[in-house]
């Protein structure tokens, strides 16, 4: 979860930079490119949080999340994008994505125990839900933006202090392998 959120709030982090490769055509999307982030970080966490689910060779249960998630998503959007349009869409995503990681999470858990303790998973994705609400508010404050950006990736990595330092070292180690060679 460390992992995937910290690298999901570098990307916002660094979407200036992004899109000035992208390109100029797509400059409205940093709005809501916070959000279309959340849905992959949530399926990969969902991917290690739902192994229960196949061991327990009980897979129907993938097969609820995920129609709950596209229903959820369509009803979102019925609801979001005459009011929010392509915002509405992106976090009809967002939420259809948490949606399906925690009923992923809840039939898996059952059966493989992978997770010690929900709440740093759950404070983690809300520090990268209220990064793509502070993006889309704070959009063209960038002061206001980037120290918010900064402080949220600084909790994160005080909430995931053990696997901040052991992902530190790791990659100090890989540097150092790969620079010898």
């Amino acid at each position: 979860t460390f992992a995937m959120v910290l690298f999901g709030m570098v990307l916002v982090l660094s979407q200036d930079m992004i899109f000035l490769i992208v390109g100029e055509k797509y400059l409205y999307a940093k709005t809501f490119f916070p959000f279309l982030i959340i849905a992959p970080i949530a399926y990969t966490i969902s991917e290690t949080t739902g192994l229960g689910i196949n061991i327990s060779k009980k897979t129907y249960f993938n097969t609820i999340s995920v129609l709950a998630s596209v229903v959820l998503n369509i009803l979102v959007c019925i609801l979001t994008l005459p009011h929010l349009g392509v915002m509405g869409a992106a976090v009809a995503s967002a939420v259809s994505a948490l949606i399906m990681l925690i009923l992923r999470t809840y039939f898996g858990e059952k059966y493989y125990k992978s997770i010690q303790s929900y709440r740093p998973m759950l404070l983690a994705l809300t520090l990268m839900i209220i990064m793509a609400i502070i993006n889309t508010f704070f959009y063209n404050c960038l002061l206001i933006k980037y120290t918010c950006f900064i402080t949220l990736i600084f909790l994160l990595i005080l909430l995931y202090k053990a696997e901040y330092y052991y992902l530190k070292r790791f990659t100090f180690t890989v540097i150092k392998q790969v620079t010898k060679k």
